[in-house]
This record gives structure tokens, C-alpha cells and sequence, in this order.
């Protein structure tokens, strides 16, 4: 019974350096490198003294005989952190051997030291905390418990049958206890990892110039929601996330997996509405499908077609009243001409007269209206008559008044 309470109590120290090494890590983030040293360092001091922890408490195994789970703190911090932190971890657990002493100390020593360098070798073998597996912990469990009995070794024959006694206890633990407290350092470390991805993800659709809305495909409620897209609605994400996309957009829009509109009306808060160009695409991911909708204000894409639109209308309209006016002016010059040779054919005072001046003033109003034709810089319509649209040429032909 009290070998298992002991056991209980170090496997609750392995897990609260399990909980150490996850605040650690949320403190000073895995994915920056700027952090990795002084992670290293301070990971490699706490699990100093959790392994002096372990090696007060130790297992008592039955007939006076027992062991300490002494190189597992060590092996564990060294096998994702490397040699910054495992020798750390090391030095202190080996100051504490020393200052015990004993015939044993230099071998716990020399053993503590070893640990350390082979969980080093291991992190650098595996390629990184991300990329350490169980065969690399069970790996390192082994060559542990090899230099665990090499250390008894060093003590002679003594030492050699103190590990008859201690050795199934002592695979057991290191080998076991290895890679199975690595499987949970592992998820601490995938978990961190993920947690940084999904912060980096959202920094990247937060700063995305198009709006964005992750949907659920099944049940159309909103996943996800970036700055723009709240900007664009005139809501925040918490009163967005979780409605209905048919809240804000016309309720058949999204019947096709892939596909964009342009000019959609997209509903914001207090019934607003904004037109918005918009694209979407279904995607499938763990056996769930969501809808990824991207979408921009189209007023400025409105606001610019209509002014191009207007642009080639003036210039297809100026165009064609230079040709008209052109054309007309030669004849009319002409006209104009004549009447003047032959209003001196009459006396003012005669009937002939007053139509020869009556055809002048026409044909001067007809070289005004000609020359407005040539001064066209905008379009303004004038009020239709019969139903007909036209030009008004007086105001089309104005210049523009200078902005105060």
C-alpha cells in the first residue's frame, strides 16, 4: 500500500510539471524563437527541483528497498527543450546528490549528467519538440535505464546487487514512465502549437482587406467572423456568431457550393442594407462542411463603373457633336453668306427684308447652337418632351465652377 501511495505522489509531481510546462509555454510562446532560451532555462530550473522533489520522496518497494523516479523530470524537459534545459535540471537535481553525499554520490552525479546529454542527443535526433514520438521516448526510456545501471556498476559488486534487487522497478519506471508521460508532454506541446496557428490565423483574416464569414454548412449558423466583415455589418462578433446567414443575406443565395455575385444586398444592423460583391465556396474538413464567404463593399466598384460609364458616354457624345457641328457649319457659313448678299438686293423697309433678317437671326441662333456642341465637358439632361430624353447644351456646355 505505501509503495503505491508513493507511486501516486510522484506520478503527481510528473503532472503538475506537466501543468508547469504548459504555463511556461503559454508565458514564454514555443512558436517565438526570441522566447526559446529563456523557456529552455526556466523549464530546465523547475524540473531541477521537481526531480529533488522525486528523489525525497522516492518508492518504497517492500523489504527496505527503494527507488526514485529521479532521471524522469530530467529525461522528460530534456527530450522537448534539449540541453538548455535538461542540464539545468541536472546540475540542481546533482547539487542536491552531492550535498547528501554518500559512497553513491559521484555515480547519481555522473548519472544525472548522462541523462541530461541523452535527452539532448534525442531532442536533437527527433528534430524538435513539434516532431518528438513515442518511439523516440521509448527510445530514450531505454538508453535511461542503461545508464541507470551502468551508474550502479560504477558502485561494483555492492552496487551490482543492489540493482538485481531494483532493476524490474527500475525499467518499469524509467522506460514506461518515459514514454508514457511523453505522450502528454507531447499534447501540451501540439496543443500550444495549435493555439499559436489559430492565433496567427485569426491576426490573418483580421487583417484581410475582403470580409469573411466561416459558415456552418449544415445548420447555416455563423462559425467565424473577421473585423472587416463586423465593419461591414455594424455588428460585433458576438452578435454575429452563432445567427442565421439568412439574417443578413436573401435566403437563396448560397444554393450552389462555388460561386460569387456582384451587387447582392447584404443586411447590416438596424435593417441597413449595403451592396456588396460577394464569393463563396464550400469546403469539407473532419467530416463537417463549411461555407467560406468572402465579400466587399461594391459601392466604390459602382461608384467607379458609373463614372467610367459617364466618360464614355461624354466622349462618344463630344465625338459625335464635333462631327455634327463640323458638318454643319460649312453649309451654314454658306447660308449665311448668301443672306447677306441678298439683303442688299432690298430695302429695309420691304417685306423681302424682313424675311432675309428673320432667316439671319435663325441661322446665327443655328452657329450659337453649333458652337455649344463644341464646348460639351458634361452631361446634363434636359426635361423630355413628348416622352423623348435629351440633352440640355446650354448646361452641358458650362464650365465646371472651381471648388472653394
Amino acid at each position: 500500500m505505501e509503495s503505491f501511495v508513493h507511486l501516486l505522489e510522484n506520478v503527481g509531481y510528473l503532472i503538475l510539471g506537466i501543468l508547469l510546462y504548459s504555463y511556461v509555454g503559454r508565458w514564454l510562446p514555443f512558436g517565438d524563437p526570441a522566447y526559446r532560451l529563456r523557456r529552455q532555462l526556466v523549464t530546465g530550473v523547475c524540473f531541477g527541483g521537481l526531480t529533488v522533489l522525486m528523489m525525497i520522496q522516492g518508492i518504497a518497494i517492500g523489504g527496505g528497498v527503494h527507488v526514485d523516479a529521479r532521471h524522469l523530470p530530467v529525461a522528460l524537459i530534456g527530450i522537448f527543450e534539449g540541453w538548455p534545459a535538461a542540464f539545468p535540471a541536472a546540475v540542481i537535481a546533482a547539487s542536491y546528490r552531492a550535498w547528501r553525499g554518500g559512497s553513491g554520490a559521484p555515480a547519481g552525479i555522473l548519472a544525472l549528467l548522462v541523462t541530461a546529454l541523452l535527452a539532448g542527443l534525442v531532442h536533437r535526433r527527433a528534430g524538435g519538440a513539434e516532431r518528438v514520438r513515442l518511439r523516440h521516448a521509448f527510445a530514450l526510456g531505454g538508453l535511461v535505464f542503461l545508464n541507470t545501471a551502468g551508474s550502479f556498476a560504477l558502485l561494483g559488486w555492492k552496487g551490482l546487487e543492489l540493482f538485481v534487487v531494483r532493476w524490474p522497478f527500475l525499467l518499469a519506471i524509467t522506460v514506461l514512465g518515459i514514454g508514457l508521460m511523453a505522450r502528454l508532454f507531447h499534447d501540451v506541446v501540439q496543443r500550444e502549437r495549435l493555439l499559436i496557428e489559430q492565433a496567427r490565423f485569426r491576426a490573418i483574416i483580421d487583417e484581410a482587406n475582403d470580409a469573411i464569414q466561416i459558415v456552418d454548412s449544415e445548420t447555416r449558423r455563423i462559425l467565424e467572423v473577421n473585423r472587416k466583415s463586423c465593419e461591414l455589418s455594424g455588428c460585433t462578433p458576438t452578435q454575429m456568431i452563432g445567427r442565421d446567414i439568412r439574417e443578413f443575406w436573401p435566403p437563396d443565395l448560397f444554393a450552389e457550393s462555388t460561386s460569387q455575385a456582384d451587387g447582392i444586398a447584404h443586411q447590416g444592423r438596424d435593417g441597413n442594407t449595403l451592396t456588396v460583391d460577394a464569393s463563396w465556396r464550400e469546403v469539407t474538413y473532419g467530416g463537417r462542411r463549411y461555407l467560406i464567404i468572402t465579400f466587399q463593399d461594391a459601392r466604390d466598384r459602382l461608384t467607379q463603373e458609373a463614372a467610367q460609364q459617364e466618360s464614355a458616354a461624354l466622349r462618344s457624345v463630344t465625338e459625335l457633336a464635333n462631327a455634327a457641328a463640323h458638318e454643319i457649319f460649312n453649309p451654314l457659313a454658306a447660308v449665311m453668306g448668301s443672306l447677306e448678299l441678298l439683303a442688299l438686293r432690298f430695302t429695309p423697309e420691304s417685306t423681302e427684308a424682313g424675311w432675309v433678317r428673320l432667316a439671319k437671326d435663325g441661322s446665327e441662333r443655328i452657329r450659337d447652337i453649333v458652337a455649344r456642341m463644341r464646348r460639351i465637358t458634361k452631361l446634363e439632361r434636359a426635361e423630355p418632351v413628348a416622352g423623348i430624353s435629351m440633352l440640355d447644351l446650354k448646361k452641358s456646355g458650362e464650365a465646371k465652377q472651381p471648388r472653394a
